[in-house]
């Protein structure tokens, strides 16, 4: 199955592996399911566009924040794509969450 938040990210940025078995991924199940070693598994329908900014933000809303994969993540979104998120929704949690950072 394919790598979902956090573990997209680790991926996509080559990090090292710091989540171990707790890592999200796309599964064939109805809703979003914690497995017993924190792992989520989550419907196909909610996994996020293939690309940093949304990754980031599921993370941040499913997976809690974890400023060592936060901060590499957001060393290469663009401030441009940053901005125009604060601008299209401010009032979103995740939203100030992810730009305060």
């Amino acid at each position: 199955m394919s790598a979902v938040g956090y573990a997209w990210i680790q991926q996509a940025l080559d990090t090292p592996d710091f989540l171990g078995t707790q890592q999200a991924r796309a599964a064939p199940v109805s809703r979003i399911e914690r497995l017993p070693e924190g792992a989520l598994l989550v419907p196909p329908r909610l996994v996020p566009a293939q690309e940093l900014l949304p990754q980031a933000l599921f993370a941040i809303k499913h997976e809690g924040v974890r400023p060592d994969l936060l901060a590499v993540a957001l060393r290469r979104i663009p401030p441009e794509q940053l901005a125009e998120l604060a601008r299209s929704g401010p009032n979103g949690v995740y939203t100030r969450k992810l730009c305060h950072l």
